[in-house]
C-alpha cells in the first residue's frame, strides 16, 4: 500500500484567485488540499472545483486540531490576504508557498512563506520576494529585485532588474516597471502602465508613461 507523503494543506478563500491556487497545487502535486474555508453566509457545504468548503474562523481551530499544520491565503486584495494571514499565524498555523511547476525560479531567488507563484512565471537570480506575494501568471520579476510582503503582482506584468515594490503595493495586467525604479507601499500601477520613475507610497498611477493619478 502506498503512503500518501504529501502535507495537508488548508486554503482560506474560494473565490477565483482559489481556483488558481488550487490548480497550481494539484500540477505540483506538492500538498493534500484538506479543506477551503471561507467567511460569509452560504459557503458552508459548498464546494470548489471538488474541495469543500468550512465556514470561517469556526473551523479553524478544529482543523488545527485534526493535525493541519500548513496554511495558504488565497485572497487577491492585499489588505486581506495580510490580516487573515496574521490571523492563521496567530492561531498555529504555518504559512506555506505554493508555486506552479512551469516557473521558473534562477538561482538565489529566496521566497518568503505564504507566497504563490502561478503558471509561467519567471523570477530572476537573486531577487526576493516577500511574504504573502501574489506573482500571476507569466509576470517576469528581474534578476535582483524586491518585491515586499503581500504585493500583488498581476498577469503579464514585467519589472526590470534591481527594481523594488513596496509591501501591500498592487500592479496591474501588463504594467511595466523599468530596472531600478521604486513603487512604494500600498500604491496601484493601473493595466498596461510604463512606469519610468519612483512612484510614492499610497500612490495611484496609470498610462505610457505612468501618470499620477492620485497621490499618497
Amino acid at each position: 500500500m502506498t503512503v500518501d507523503k504529501r502535507e495537508r494543506v488548508l486554503i482560506y478563500g474560494a473565490g477565483g484567485h482559489a481556483k488558481s491556487v488550487i490548480s497550481a497545487i494539484e500540477a505540483a502535486n506538492s500538498h493534500r488540499i484538506a479543506a477551503l474555508v471561507e467567511d460569509g453566509p452560504g459557503t458552508e457545504g459548498a464546494k470548489v472545483m471538488g474541495y469543500a468548503v468550512c465556514a470561517g474562523h469556526t473551523a479553524l481551530a478544529q482543523l488545527r486540531a485534526d493535525g493541519i499544520r500548513l496554511a495558504i491565503v488565497a485572497i487577491g486584495e492585499n489588505g486581506a490576504r495580510a490580516r487573515i494571514g496574521q490571523m492563521l499565524v496567530e492561531t498555529g498555523f504555518e504559512l506555506t508557498t505554493v508555486i506552479h511547476p512551469s516557473a521558473w525560479i534562477a538561482p538565489g531567488c529566496v521566497i518568503g512563506a505564504g507566497s504563490f507563484i502561478h503558471a509561467f512565471a519567471v523570477l530572476g537570480p537573486e531577487c526576493g520576494i516577500g511574504q504573502g506575494v501574489i506573482i500571476s501568471a507569466q509576470t517576469v520579476v528581474g534578476h535582483d529585485s524586491r518585491i515586499g510582503h503581500w504585493a500583488h503582482l498581476t498577469p503579464g506584468v514585467r519589472i526590470g532588474g534591481n527594481a523594488v515594490i513596496g509591501q501591500g503595493a498592487f500592479l496591474g495586467m501588463g504594467c511595466a516597471v523599468l530596472p531600478r525604479v521604486k513603487i512604494g507601499a500600498n500604491a496601484s500601477v493601473g493595466a498596461n502602465a510604463i512606469v519610468h520613475k519612483n512612484i510614492p507610497d499610497n500612490a495611484v498611477v496609470a498610462g505610457n508613461p505612468a501618470r499620477m493619478i492620485r497621490s499618497g
